[in-house]
């Protein structure tokens, strides 16, 4: 009984402690996808050489989109004219971070980390990308996805692109989105996220886990090596990193969760050789592992200059107000998931696997 009270005051300290960063998150990443035009992001992402590329590394990471919730994303913008190199691109950068993940990190994690993520992810993307034109053959045009192979992949769903209305309506749909679309696909993962980092926490004192793998090279392999196959998205993977750092794994090992978690998984992998071929599979695996592994190494060696971790947040003591807006917030998201689950059982269906409730942007 003791471990399991301690197992749900860990979770509701670490819940607490995102939640007001989550619901900003929401809120910024909702309002980014009502105002943004449906075709901005095709339209920049066509033609060969490096620089659809670059934008559509940039373009995908604030987009709150999941690992799975890009794939149609990415085969709407591939059958518009987007290249190979560019949707590989946006498959990386998309679901390793985003507006709502980043506010999270800052919560947890500190300031420098949460502009280090955004910076590793690009430069993943980038490499992704590249490597992508460098080594695989020049594509033709009979290589792209068909509108009918598109529909079967993404489903028949209404996108929920926003109309020609005026700010109060976009503000609304932006809202709706927010807390019915993307908490829907968020919720499951970040309850599982949370579940995990209050077993680490639970379970793991501190620095017990460096003690056990104390070289910084065996922990990024095994980071790596969990987060191919484990599907967590950006947001639910913070708390687990924080866990991870307080019980002794490195910044860079921990960093390397946070990039290839998101973006990794068996259902993204296939569609990847199914639709862009098996060299792209590869070629997006192996980029996201070597230059996860990379960018750890020097986040180690940064940290030995600068805190790139805030301990002070690994487990804050704030103030009454702060804590208040903390539990208010944890509340609030809760009735929110709740809400959720009640209009879905009202309507008959179940509450919408992970990446269906996201729209291509």
């Amino acid at each position: 009984m003791n471990v399991v009270l301690d197992f749900l005051a860990s979770a509701w300290a670490v819940f607490v402690e995102m939640a007001p960063y989550l619901i900003l998150g929401f809120v910024v990443a909702g309002v980014i996808r009502t105002f943004l035009p449906d075709d901005f992001v095709a339209r920049r992402l066509g033609g060969g050489g490096s620089a659809p590329v670059l934008r559509a590394a940039l373009l995908g990471i604030p987009l709150p989109l999941c690992s799975c919730g890009v794939i149609p994303a990415a085969l709407g913008l591939r059958r518009q004219g987007a290249s190979r190199g560019a949707t590989l691109s946006f498959l990386v950068s998309t679901p390793e971070t985003g507006v709502d993940s980043i506010a999270v990190t800052y919560g947890l994690l500190g300031p420098v980390m949460a502009v280090l993520r955004p910076i590793a992810a690009l430069v993943n993307a980038i490499a992704a990308g590249w490597l992508s034109n460098a080594l695989l053959p020049k594509e033709t045009e009979a290589e792209r996805p068909t509108e009918t192979e598109c529909a079967v992949c993404c489903g028949e769903k209404d996108g929920g692109h926003a109309h020609d209305h005026g700010p109060r309506e976009r503000g609304r749909a932006a809202l709706r989105f927010a807390f019915g679309d993307l908490l829907a696909d968020v919720a499951p993962w970040l309850l599982l996220g949370l579940a995990i980092a209050a077993a680490i926490g639970t379970f793991a004192g501190p620095g017990e886990i460096g003690d056990l793998v104390s070289s910084e090279w065996a922990q990024m392999a095994l980071m790596l090596a969990v987060s191919v196959p484990l599907y967590v998205c950006a947001t639910a993977s913070t708390p687990i990193a924080a866990a991870l750092i307080f019980a002794g794994v490195s910044p860079g090992a921990a960093l390397v969760l946070l990039l290839a978690g998101p973006a990794t998984n068996a259902a993204t992998i296939l569609m990847v050789a199914r639709f862009l071929g098996r060299g792209a599979a590869a070629v997006y695996l192996g980029s996201i592992a070597m230059t996860s592994l990379v960018v750890g190494f020097l986040v180690n060696r940064l940290h030995g200059v600068l805190a790139v971790v805030d301990p002070g947040k690994l487990h804050a003591e704030h103030g009454p107000v702060e804590q208040a807006v903390g539990v208010a917030s944890a509340i609030l998201l809760l009735a929110l998931m709740a809400r959720l689950v009640v209009v879905r059982l009202r309507s008959g269906s179940a509450v919408p696997p992970v990446g269906v409730a996201d729209a291509a942007p």
